[in-house]
């Protein structure tokens, strides 16, 4: 039997850093039949980002375009794939060397060619030399993570771990080019919006965390593009789709909410939210995930006493209605609760530890029970 040709569309903007390695996963997948499609948008690095590629020459479909965002990039990528299946890989980002084989594989059980096939990743600081892997299925049923866009909710999903039928693209259209930063989203809401999806628990990719990168930069602009476009999935879900997503229709829509409050400037209180119990309760990281958990607990009647962050300058400031203190052991109330927001949570764990801490809960364990709460 002929194997399905797989599309994969590496965008690149002054990627002379990264790209070689991002190509060099794309070409050596152990799915034999693949196209690997290289577009470089408009680099202005001298030549930089051609030159590393030029040595790919025989090995790559190579497309230069005039600078134009990210989406305008795949779009020309996707209009020139010659491909039934596409998979996005960032120029930074890096290709577990089976994931197109596991998927494809995945895809032909299903006995749905159309089917969407997810799985796990890898995120890894390139200043820090840390990593840690999403394991989605040790904090959520599958069945659960299966659900429309439950894993673009809960699951900080990224588009490296997906593949799917180019036919997606005539049912939903392409990205959308008047976006900088949520093209991704967006587009992700549309393809899994009343979707089922098929979720594969090994590793698809290494997701490169560095200051260069366009969520890094582009904070700001990323911010405002996403909380407008959560606010727009709010709207347009039924009830009935928040019930299927989240379990109950309340649920999701405070974690829709808890995003896009993240998004948003900081404010002294939360007045939309009923006044709840103050409860023994610390979160460590006054960061955007930790905005998302001290939402969340206000939303079911929990006031957290503190924040705890290293970051100096939010050392005394109320926080979305909770003070926030310098990240210290005599700052931490007895026998209290600590819950750790940060995405990197496992150097935090051990200092907490080091003080004696023994009630720590990371933020996937928090998510975990909130969803069967």
């Amino acid at each position: 039997m002929v194997k399905k040709l797989v599309s994969i569309i590496i965008p690149v903007y002054n990627g002379s850093n990264y790209v070689a390695e991002a190509v060099e996963s794309a070409l050596n997948q152990t799915y034999e039949n693949v196209e690997v499609i290289v577009v470089n948008d408009g680099s202005d690095d001298n030549g930089k980002t051609r030159e590393v590629l030029k040595r790919y020459d025989n090995r790559i479909k190579y497309i230069e375009k005039e600078n134009g965002g990210v989406a305008s990039a795949l779009n020309v990528g996707i209009r020139n794939m010659s491909g039934d299946y596409f998979a996005w890989l960032s120029h930074d980002d890096i290709f577990d060397t089976n994931k197109i084989k596991i998927q494809i594989e995945d895809i032909e059980k299903s006995g749905d060619l159309k089917s969407i096939s997810a799985m796990n990743y890898i995120f890894f600081d390139e200043e820090s030399k840390t990593e840690i892997a999403t394991d989605f299925q040790k904090y959520y049923p599958i069945k659960r993570i299966e659900e429309s866009i439950f894993i673009l909710l809960w699951g900080e999903l990224h588009f490296s771990s997906l593949l799917f039928h180019k036919d997606h693209f005539k049912r939903v259209g392409l990205f959308n080019e008047n976006l900088l930063t949520a093209q991704d989203n967006d587009f992700l809401f549309r393809l899994l919006r009343g979707q089922k999806i098929i979720f594969n628990i090994n590793y698809a990719s290494r997701v490169r965390l560095h200051k260069e990168s366009g969520t890094s930069t582009n904070k700001d602009v990323l911010n405002a593009e996403n909380s407008r476009m959560y606010e727009m999935l709010l709207e347009q879900l039924s009830e009935k789709e928040l019930e299927e997503i989240g379990g109950t229709a309340k649920r999701t829509r405070d974690k829709i909410k808890s995003i896009i409050t993240s998004m948003s400037p900081i404010r002294d209180d939360l007045p939309e939210l009923i006044d709840g119990r103050d409860e023994n309760i610390v979160l460590v990281g006054a960061g955007g995930y930790g905005r998302r958990v001290n939402y969340e607990l206000r939303a079911n009647g929990i006031r957290p006493l503190l924040f705890l962050d290293n970051d100096r300058s939010k050392e005394g400031k109320i926080i979305d209605g909770v003070l926030c203190k310098k990240l210290c052991k005599e700052n931490i109330p007895e026998n209290a609760t600590v819950i750790v927001t940060n995405k990197f949570y496992k150097t935090l764990e051990k200092i907490l530890e080091t003080y004696g801490e023994k009630n720590i809960i990371n933020k996937y364990d928090f998510d975990r029970q909130m969803i069967n709460k």
